[in-house]
């Protein structure tokens, strides 16, 4: 037979617990119908305690840090020929987004505002570049550069 226990405790207590290195008992009531009888089926220990701030997305950016944004497009067969509409990676002759450009666009629209040269290095992986399968690219065509092909 499996007994639950519910502890209600504060983090002063269990701080308290650890610092003394003691234990808190647990009881359940009796079977009994006396309310004041109650069995010790164990006892609480807190090893460890450490408390730590948790900081918000508004902490770190109004603190100065930036977000960057990496675009990661999966090239691999099973996404469909482009060239059919049912691909993810169809391109509209009327210009409208698939799959992948809504998502990018979507979420660099947001990161944008939060990273100070707005350039995003772009990947592609599982396809193929200079007749070979690759499974990591540069998006933009550079072997070297993944943000952008023109100096400033």
């Amino acid at each position: 037979m499996a007994i639950t226990f519910k502890l209600r405790s504060s983090i002063a207590d269990l701080e308290r617990l650890n610092k003394e290195s003691t234990g808190t008992n647990l009881f359940i009531p009796s079977t009994h119908h006396r309310k004041e009888e109650k069995m010790l089926k164990g006892q609480l220990f807190v090893d460890q305690y450490c408390e730590r701030e948790q900081f918000s997305f508004i902490d770190y950016v109004s603190s100065g840090f930036e977000l960057n944004f990496m675009v990661a497009v999966d090239f691999t067969a099973s996404n469909g020929n482009p060239r059919y509409s049912d691909s993810l990676h169809y391109i509209d002759v009327s210009g409208q987004l698939n799959s992948y450009q809504r998502a990018i666009m979507e979420v660099g629209e947001v990161i944008q505002f939060y990273d100070s040269d707005r350039k995003f290095p772009a990947w592609g992986f599982g396809g193929s570049t200079a007749g070979a399968v690759s499974h990591c690219f540069n998006l933009n065509g550079s072997p070297r550069d993944s943000e952008d092909n023109n100096k400033d």
